[in-house]
């Protein structure tokens, strides 16, 4: 499985790290990014975000967990679309062959 890794640097991180892009396909208007030590669901549409501070899981996007929701400017947000597209299957999924 192919994968892209941009560096990206949001809130209150000290430098960028390499986000990759779970599968998705095109049309998805929310779509979930992970590094080693965040994670980060993004709304394309809106451009709210809410970045995990303490960990890189889904559970970790829990307001309990100590998540904080962000506005992602427009850049960004074009730059999401485009891991997207290149990332995007036509049905989501991911066949892992093995």
């Amino acid at each position: 499985m192919k994968t892209i890794e941009k560096p990206f640097k949001f809130h209150n991180m000290r430098k960028p790290q390499g986000f990759i892009i779970y599968p998705c396909m095109k049309t998805d208007n929310s779509v979930i990014l992970q590094s080693d030590k965040r994670i980060i669901r993004v709304d394309l549409q809106t451009q709210q975000a809410t970045l995990s501070t303490k960990g890189p899981y889904n559970t970790d996007l829990l307001p309990e967990r100590g998540s904080v929701n962000l506005v992602l400017n427009k850049e960004t947000i074009e730059q999401i679309i485009l891991m997207r597209d290149q990332m995007a299957t036509p049905d989501g999924k991911v066949t892992l062959i093995g």
